[in-house]
């Protein structure tokens, strides 16, 4: 079951940065962040997933705010 959720949460996730997919940043971003939820989905520990999420979340949205000089 922990494969499946792994390859759901990668298929959706990597469908979401090639499509996104804007810079270097993001890329690095996405890795690390999908790193983290495959590990948070391994130990089975949800704040280790979510902050994996929060991750991937921040990279996607770090050039924009880096652009508007926030």
């Amino acid at each position: 079951m922990l494969i499946i959720i792994s390859f759901l949460v990668l298929a959706v996730l990597g469908g979401f940065i090639i499509i996104k997919a804007s810079g270097i940043i993001i890329f690095i971003g996405f890795l690390f962040g999908l790193a983290v939820i495959h590990l948070g989905i391994w130990k089975k520990n949800v704040l280790v997933t979510i902050l994996g999420v929060v991750i991937m979340v921040v990279s996607f949205l770090l050039p924009g705010l880096m652009f508007f000089n926030y």
